[in-house]
């Protein structure tokens, strides 16, 4: 989840599901000698920065980095708010698993990288880490990267977020050794930094505390029409009875089984045609959308993420670019399409050996697509997107309970208040919990007065008992972590002053 601006007071990240006990963390960089950057996110989840790379200089880059563990997990945002003051600023949140706890730090922050420099190299150096098991999450933002900025990261990290507009990025470096050092080296084309004070970088990192190390595997994907194997090009060409010249678009739609992100969506021209002017147009789209709704339709249109006529009208493969801004999600409600579209008829793209269902819309690869139908479910058309992403190729084993759930605070009662709730979000949670406590109440008060008949003919104070085992369950529940932390401060200012009046009538 990426989120830049060039100046505020307050970021908020798409929403995104994260899972109970995984651990966010949060990545700040921006420009200028600030450190009270505010943490929270939807879930009233606990937020504590652990690293701060803070600039001497009013225009020099600051890095920082926060971490909080979901307590219940549910549809998340994060938000990062400077308390009132604007300021040039851009936030990264992940989630990781199977985080034990936090170990060693560093920071390298430059104020003065040397005039005329076109590149810079910044390094980390960790000393008596815990060793192999965990990880190096780290940030590096760079003042002064211009035109052409690239980062090359050189002990093999994994980049994990990333913004070359604003030369912020984010990765991670699984540790091997109790001391190392890692570095990353900044380029670009121009201008070359002036005299210092000039150009500036910020460089911060974290360890993660792991049990068990996951072993990550970059992959690359193909989707769309790719052919068998990919990619499977044939000498057929299905396009060439299309009338293009009536303004439509051919797409194929897929969801992918890997998050990452966008490399490029690519077609192939079986000839050479004389001028741009026949070039093909692609485009990569996405549609959010719920189970049992219709991606690329009213309800749930289709968005263009990134399209536009190629550069190229010669035979062979042509494309349009994607890179690591270009987010794509594995998930069940969403959905990806590639698009192929021309300005005349007849073209010709190269066919594949595999049928897919391509749908048609109206337009020249428009910007958004609200309505559609299938063209042919069996076609050869091919046109296809890369996409690169990471996926973890051995999870340890869980760790069994002999017992199952047996524990009745920590385990039964929220089981019973997250049952109740289809999507357990901290606050359906918490609403469950007020339900909970009205059925413990009754069952609680129910049992006294069944003792106190079986006994004799007492006379009970019900309401007062009523009062006494509400706000009992009340804070039993709330040690349970069920409630958010105003119910039981609410609730003891509400008896004291039930309390209060009850003690005036005998002053």
């Amino acid at each position: 989840m990426i989120v830049s601006t060039p100046s505020g007071t307050s970021l908020t990240t798409a929403s995104f599901t994260d899972v109970t006990g995984d651990t966010i963390v949060v990545i700040v960089w921006g420009t200028g000698a600030f450190n009270s950057f505010a943490y929270s996110d939807s879930q009233a989840n606990s937020y504590s920065q652990k690293v701060a790379g803070v600039t001497g200089s009013g225009s020099g880059s600051s890095t920082y980095i926060a971490v909080a563990t979901v307590a219940t997990g549910g549809t998340d945002t994060v938000t990062v708010s400077t308390g009132g003051a604007t300021r040039a600023y851009g936030i990264f949140a992940m989630e990781y698993r199977n985080v034990q706890g936090y170990g060693k730090t560093a920071t390298n922050v430059n104020d003065a990288i040397p005039g005329g420099s076109t590149s810079y190299t910044s390094s980390l150096t960790f000393t008596n880490t815990a060793g192999n098991g965990g990880a190096i999450v780290e940030t590096d933002q760079n003042f002064g990267c211009g035109t052409g900025c690239t980062i090359a990261y050189n002990n093999g990290q994994t980049q994990r977020q990333g913004n070359l507009a604003f030369a912020g990025v984010a990765d991670d470096y699984g540790v091997a050794a109790a001391t190392f050092t890692i570095s990353n080296t900044w380029t670009w084309a121009s201008p070359a930094c002036g005299a210092p004070p000039a150009c500036f970088d910020s460089h911060s990192g974290l360890e993660l505390l792991g049990s068990t190390i996951q072993p990550v595997t970059t992959i690359t994907q193909c989707y769309g029409n790719c052919g068998s194997p990919a990619i499977t090009l044939a000498n057929t060409n299905s396009t060439h009875t299309l009338n293009w010249n009536q303004s439509i678009t051919m797409f194929y739609i897929f969801q992918p089984t890997i998050s990452g992100f966008l490399n490029n969506v690519t077609t192939s021209l079986p000839k050479t045609y004389p001028s741009s002017f026949y070039a093909p147009f692609l485009a990569f789209y996405q549609s959010n959308c719920p189970i049992n709704q219709t991606p690329f339709s009213q309800q749930c249109p289709g968005l263009q993420l990134v399209g536009g006529q190629t550069a190229s009208f010669s035979k062979g493969k042509t494309s349009i670019l994607g890179g690591i801004n270009n987010i794509v999600t594995s998930s069940a409600t969403i959905w990806y399409a590639v698009s192929l579209s021309f300005q005349l008829a007849p073209e010709d793209v190269n066919d594949t050996n595999t049928q897919v269902a391509i749908h048609v819309t109206t337009g020249t690869s428009p910007s958004t697509i609200t309505q559609d139908g299938v063209f042919n479910p069996n076609s050869k058309i091919g046109i296809w997107a890369w996409i690169t992403g990471n996926i973890i190729s051995s999870l340890p084993p869980p760790t069994p309970n002999p017992a199952g759930c047996v524990g009745l605070l920590d385990c039964l009662l929220p089981q019973w208040a997250q049952s109740l709730c289809s999507n357990p979000t901290a606050a359906c949670v918490n609403g469950a919990g007020l339900v909970e406590v009205v059925l413990l109440t009754v069952i609680s008060v129910f049992f006294i007065v069944k003792s106190a008949g079986e006994v004799g003919n007492i006379k009970l104070p019900i309401g007062e008992f009523v009062l006494f085992f509400a706000v009992i369950w009340i804070f039993v529940l709330s040690g349970a972590g069920i409630f958010f932390i105003w119910v039981p401060v609410l609730i003891f200012f509400i008896v004291s002053l039930l309390m209060s009046k009850n003690l005036a009538r005998y002053l």
